[in-house]
This record gives C-alpha cells, structure tokens and sequence, in this order.
C-alpha cells in the first residue's frame, strides 16, 4: 500500500484531504456506534463507504477502493467470513483510517465495529 497513508515521521506535515473526504470518515466513526446486526451495519455503512471512496485523495484513492470494493463484497455475501479475514484488505482499510486520522484529526476507532 502506499508509503502516504502509512503514518510517517512526526516532522513531516499532516496529509490533506477534502471537506468531503473528511467528513464522510466521521460519518463512518459515528455510524460504527449504529446498526446491531450486521446487515443494518452494512445498510449504514456502506453508503458512507462510497462517499468516502469517490472524495479519497490521490494518496489514498486505491486503498480506499479495495476499501469499497470488499465493502461491497461483504454486503453481497455476508455470511462469507474469508472475505472480512483478508490481510491485504485489511492493510488496506487499515491505510484509510490512518490516513483519515491524520488528515482529518480524527481519534482512531474501535476495530471490532465494522464489518471488514
């Protein structure tokens, strides 16, 4: 995944990220506190995914597609737990929410909230 969304030296200025990239990533912070099933997580979430998706910066733009991408696959076959289990999406969502933290000044979240 790229080097952008992997935190780095604390001397080097935050990333940046649009109004709109921003606010979907706390969207998606208040929406894992909602939904008690895992398909009223997905219903909630997943619309929020895709805001957050189409306003990734540059540097994030292909995590938080496979992001997206394994959001959708989840919400297709919720019961298939390899598709929550994979490492390289979960670096992948892992980049997104790193970067959103630091761009956004967002606190980090509670992993076991979320469907991926």
């Amino acid at each position: 995944m790229g080097a952008a969304a992997c935190g780095g030296d604390e001397d080097e200025p935050a990333p940046q990220a649009s109004d709109e990239f921003c606010q979907a990533a706390i969207d998606l912070e208040e929406a894992f506190e909602e939904g008690e099933t895992l398909e009223e997580q997905i219903e909630l979430q997943l619309p929020i995914v895709r805001r957050l998706e189409e306003a990734a910066p540059a540097e994030i733009a292909d995590e938080a597609q496979v992001f997206l991408d394994a959001f959708e696959a989840v919400a297709a076959d919720p019961d298939n737990d390899e598709l929550r289990d994979d490492p390289d999406v979960q670096a992948a969502v892992d980049d997104v929410n790193r970067y959103a933290t630091d761009a956004c000044a967002l606190f980090e979240r509670d992993e076991t909230d979320s469907p991926l």
